[in-house]
């Protein structure tokens, strides 16, 4: 039997990352997988670990651009390559577990009427220690007349969702112009278009690397950049005739609602990590020439009334003595909790997940 789906990573100068991605594809249980790498003109060791994969396994493709072409080009040339009936896209420094394509081509078989089926994912950090309390129920769901756009409680990290191959064109119409928000330009559509099923069941693994894009969004300036393209995203389905005129309209709303609402609630949240960098961490001699550099930075992408709040709040002795003596235990309190929580979910509830990801970690620390 041909290979049935193809598994696509883009990457660029993240060799150690993405070993353990890409030995994740050649260790699932579905055995009809076509793992291809596309190296956008990485100068560590991607080119030497790649090319030993592909030269080991017949399945494993490689392909190395002569230049860096960008990230967004390099995630067009991947959709560009899907040839089988299925395709994922994998992030380099993120990894599937060993049964997750073999239950989502299963689901797809059965369930002819869906594009594409997601599964959620479990959350890690650096050091691949479990960081969200989020919690699986084993369920399936179905969005279908209208479809659904993001979902409350639906993940939309496209590492674990499994595409039918007639949706990879609708990346290429919706090209950008800058390489931020691409994937979420790329769901919104599809997520409006088609009906979709998700599984609540974990199928892959995203790490909160340093270097992630998840991870830049927690700065100030970045997260409030991702929040306006997420709103021109509906923007786009607004205007989209291909959208059914019900979800059209959700759009429109959601859009008045991010506009008036909850960009200064994203506002808010943004403000409140500045305070604690701020106020947490006074021993730290080079955090006050870092406040000012994120101050300057807001400025200059004209966030100022923030930039000059936050300026305010930073040299507010008062306002800082509130936050120690008040907030800062309760806040204290709520992340031992939550600490606790992750702690139990990883021991009890996702044991044996946690545990074929010591398998992945520790197979490709030995390879």
């Amino acid at each position: 039997m041909t290979q049935q789906v193809s598994v696509l990573i883009p990457t660029y100068n993240r060799s150690e990352y993405l070993k353990i991605a890409a030995l994740s594809v050649i260790k699932q249980s579905y055995k009809y997988v076509e793992l291809v790498i596309f190296d956008n003109c990485s100068s560590d060791d991607t080119q030497n670990f790649s090319e030993k994969l592909a030269e080991e396994n017949n399945n494993v493709t490689y392909i190395r651009h002569r230049e860096n072409l960008g990230s967004d080009r390099n995630y067009e040339i991947a959709f560009e390559y899907v040839n089988t009936p299925y395709f994922l896209i994998l992030a380099d420094d993120d990894f599937l577990l060993p049964d997750f394509l073999e239950k989502a081509i299963r689901i797809l078989e059965e369930e002819t009427k869906y594009k594409f089926v997601i599964f959620d994912c479990l959350y890690l950090d650096e050091n691949y220690k479990l960081c969200s309390t989020m919690k699986t129920t084993g369920k399936k769901y179905s969005f279908v007349n209208p479809p659904k756009i993001f979902p409350k409680g639906v993940p939309f990290n496209w590492g674990g969702i499994v595409f039918r191959k007639e949706l990879a064109p609708l990346y290429r119409q919706r090209k950008a112009n800058y390489e931020k928000g691409v994937d979420v330009r790329f769901l919104s559509v599809v997520m409006a278009r088609f009906a979709y099923i998700y599984y609540s069941d974990v199928g892959s693994c995203i790490v909160n690397s340093a270097v992630s894009s998840s991870a830049q969004r927690g700065e100030v300036s970045e997260g409030l950049k991702y929040h306006v393209i997420q709103m021109q995203r509906l923007v786009e389905i607004i205007y989209d005739d291909l959208v059914d005129n019900r979800e059209r309209q959700w759009a429109y709303i959601q859009l008045r609602k991010d506009y008036r609402t909850n960009l200064f609630l994203r506002w808010c949240f943004y403000m409140l990590i500045l305070i604690q960098r701020a106020w947490e961490k006074p021993k730290r001699e080079d955090f006050a020439s870092q406040v000012y550099r994120e101050l300057d930075s807001l400025r200059l992408e004209g966030f100022n009334n923030m930039a000059n709040t936050y300026q305010f709040i930073f040299h507010n002795k008062q306002l800082k003595l509130f936050y120690i003596k008040i907030i800062l235990p309760v806040l204290k309190i709520r992340r031992s909790k939550r600490i606790r929580t992750i702690n139990r979910l990883a021991r009890d509830y996702y044991s044996g997940q946690m545990e074929e990801v010591k398998k992945i970690i520790d197979y490709s620390i030995n390879l």
